[in-house]
């Protein structure tokens, strides 16, 4: 009996001591090192993209820089972040390109289908709705996208819709998203809620509205590496969408 015992006591030394070496402070140290390094990877990533949405009695417009970045490289310097979702409506986005690639079809399958099924174009507002929708229903993994809808109400005037990447979404006439956001944004409130009469009078015409986003755009593109490369508006008007092209810087 003795011996069985003695036996059972250097059994159970036997593997305290083999788990204590397979279960070391190194090993724990090693794990660790292997958690931090997987917690590095990031389902996201910022493609850049900077919106501009403006929006008057006579028309609605939405300007987006083409300048795709990576970090510090620049993969493409003509991406368009404007699409025409119907004769009256256009989206813009900034963010993550794949997220803003499937979602943009993703609304547009949706509104063609709402032409056919009800024989009429769909309204601003329930197109934004829609979108908010769809975004919301993607909350516990959003869409890396901040969104710009832009088109006419059945009065025909402008309207813009302004969204977060969980669907979130308020209306107004004049709105930022994307990476120059911080820097345009301030500049916007400045010239355009002014409550001078005069100086509103002065923006109520097309011409003088892109030549002040083209300034914008110019000024801030000195001073923000995400933004470059080209111009693209986008405008909306009771005789259809128009759509121009410019230049910002080429570095």
């Amino acid at each position: 009996m003795e011996i069985h015992y003695k036996n059972k006591i250097k059994l159970q030394s036997y593997w305290k001591n083999f788990f204590w070496k397979e279960i070391s402070s190194s090993n724990f140290i090693k794990e660790e090192k292997i958690l931090k390094k997987n917690s590095d990877f990031n389902f996201y990533q910022n493609n850049g993209g900077t919106v501009l949405g403006i929006s008057t009695k006579n028309f609605s417009l939405i300007a987006s820089d083409t300048r795709f970045s990576f970090g510090m490289a620049l993969p493409t310097r003509t991406t368009t972040r404007i699409i025409k979702i119907s004769s009256n409506i256009i989206l813009a986005s900034a963010g993550m390109y794949s997220d803003i690639f499937f979602l943009q079809n993703l609304i547009q399958i949706g509104i063609k289908k709402f032409k056919t099924e009800n024989l009429e174009k769909c309204l601003i507002s329930s197109c934004a709705f829609y979108l908010s929708y769809i975004l919301y229903s993607k909350r516990f993994f959003p869409y890396y996208s901040f969104n710009l809808l832009a088109g006419l109400e059945k009065n025909r005037e402008g309207s813009i819709f302004c969204f977060d990447a969980i669907g979130s979404f308020e209306k107004t006439s004049i709105s930022c998203v994307g990476n120059g956001q911080s820097q345009i944004q301030p500049i916007l409130d400045g010239i355009f809620q002014k409550k001078s009469l005069l100086v509103k009078k002065d923006f109520q015409t097309l011409l003088s509205v892109k030549n002040c986003i083209k300034g914008i755009f110019l000024k801030v593109a000195q001073r923000n590496i995400s933004i470059g490369d080209g111009l693209q508006m986008f405008i909306v008007t009771k005789k259809g969408i128009f759509i121009e092209n410019h230049f910002l810087k080429l570095d």
